[in-house]
């Protein structure tokens, strides 16, 4: 009993154990089979890729050529950028290909002329662009130029406006006014232009204007003239001056006070010598030492200078001495 009982059992086993081995078996042929398939279809794509890369290679020459460049020569940036912009798939590429053949049939009935002219055109326009650059350039060594020279000349003439600015305005502020001198112009490229512009103010209540013939009143323009006179004078070194007549036209207020600026002026030390001639002067000015007064007697009343006794001029002059 127990015999028979193993028995059943290693037949069951065998049988178990082929069943597998047959299992087994059909499942190698399968993965047998695949493994040849994979191989055939690896050995294909292998071809494939390398029928590919020998056509990429064709097409990279013709592409390089199409672009005159060498075999061993790498692509410009701008064609790289430009390739870059196309399509990506080929039905893409071949739609813009036939539109790009669309647009070009619409172009019928053109004669060769028309390509010349074009091309003729765009070597003027070449040539015209040098020229233009070229003229630029040129453009830019005048401008240049100029303001070299301007920097010559203009800098030092502010400077000299400067400091006849800085004396105009001390004479003014001697008088308790106010007046400037500036270098004025619209356009600092019209040299033409440029002029000498004077402001002055005689009242405390109004604004600096510009120095014309119908702001100011007849006084006032004398007296803003002399003191721009005398502001050059400060700059112009001489052996004397001779001022005539300075105070006509000026009411009394503004006489006085030119006056005391010129006497003020005047006997500085290491200044020019004043020859101040006028026919009438005001009462109580202001007089230093280094001061002297001539008067000049002229008229039908007076002697003749042939008559004079120069005894009786000098016993004269020795009494009024102290």
């Amino acid at each position: 009993m127990t015999l028979n009982k193993h028995r059943t059992g290693l037949v069951l086993q065998s049988t178990t154990t082929a069943f597998q081995k047959n299992r087994l078996e059909a499942e190698h042929k399968a993965a047998t089979a695949q493994l040849q398939a994979a191989e055939q279809q690896f050995m294909e794509l292998e071809e494939k890729k390398r029928r590919l890369l020998e056509n990429c290679k064709n097409l990279m020459r013709e592409a390089k050529q199409a672009c005159n460049l060498a075999p061993n020569q790498e692509f410009p940036e701008e064609y790289l950028h430009a390739f870059q912009t196309l399509p990506k798939t080929v039905d893409e590429i071949d739609a813009l290909l036939n539109e790009k053949k669309s647009r070009a049939s619409c172009f019928t009935g053109l004669s060769a002329s028309v390509v010349d002219d074009y091309n003729k055109g765009t070597e003027e326009i070449e040539q015209m662009t040098l020229e233009l650059q070229e003229k630029k350039k040129k453009l830019d060594d005048f401008r240049q130029n100029i303001s070299q020279v301007k920097e010559k000349w203009l800098n030092p003439l502010r400077h000299l406006v400067d400091q006849i600015n800085d004396k105009f305005s001390s004479f003014f502020h001697s008088m308790q006014c106010a007046g400037e001198v500036d270098l004025h112009t619209e356009n600092e490229e019209e040299y033409d232009k440029y002029g000498i512009r004077i402001r002055v103010k005689f009242r405390s209540s109004t604004q600096l204007h510009e120095l014309t013939p119908h702001h100011q009143s007849g006084g006032e323009k004398s007296v803003s003239t002399m003191l721009y006179l005398m502001a050059l004078q400060e700059l112009n070194r001489c052996p004397f001056r001779v001022v005539d007549e300075i105070n006509q036209g000026m009411d009394p207020v503004n006489e006085r006070r030119v006056f005391d600026v010129v006497v003020e002026t005047a006997c500085k030390e290491s200044t020019s010598q004043y020859f101040f001639i006028t026919p009438k002067l005001l009462q109580n000015l202001t007089y230093t030492e280094k001061m002297t007064v001539l008067l000049v007697y002229n008229g039908s009343s007076m002697l003749e200078s042939s008559k004079w006794n120069l005894k009786a001029f000098y016993r004269r002059r020795r009494r009024l001495q102290p």
